[in-house]
């Protein structure tokens, strides 16, 4: 966000995209929420990495533009439905497909990942919607603009952001 901000030229804006909260973002919450019944812990060497839900908030999402120096921070959000087929297309796509979660999961002692899979099974079991799953997705759209040089006094911007 700080290398974007600094890119920009004046009066130009910056869209970013966040996920919802996971109670929202049902996507990758079910798995972390699988997870989390099945008491499993990170493995140990697997690295830290972002709060993927870091930006859920619109308010911490707002005020981490404005600490960049951007003016006017707005935030909308866009949900809908995804479709699968069934567990095993839901479970084996996001395992395929994400680096993080999949190492999280794929990295645990066999007794674990069994559990992990029967609490999977359990949470995303309440989406089902006749014959397919159909998970909540939520997304935030963000903006900010980058202000003209002096112009951020007048504007809605943070006094400790970059000099522009």
């Amino acid at each position: 966000m700080a290398e974007s901000a600094r890119l920009l030229r004046p009066g130009a804006r910056l869209v970013l995209t966040a996920w919802a909260h996971r109670s929202q973002h049902r996507l990758v919450g079910v798995f972390l929420d699988a997870v989390a019944e099945a008491r499993a812990m990170p493995p140990a060497d697997l690295p830290r990495g972002p709060d993927f839900f870091r930006f859920s908030d619109d308010q911490d999402f707002a005020a981490a533009r404005r600490r960049q120096g951007l003016a006017s921070p707005a935030v909308t959000a866009i949900t809908f439905g995804q479709r699968f087929a069934g567990l095993d297309e839901l479970w084996n796509g996001m395992l395929a497909a994400t680096v993080r979660v999949s190492a999280l999961m794929m990295r645990q002692p066999e007794e674990v990942r069994h559990r992990i899979r029967a609490a999977f099974d359990r949470v995303v079991g309440g989406y089902r919607c006749g014959d397919v799953l159909e998970l909540p997705v939520a997304v935030k759209p963000a903006t900010a603009r980058k202000p003209d040089p002096g112009e951020c006094a007048a504007l809605d911007c943070d006094e400790g952001g970059p000099p522009w």
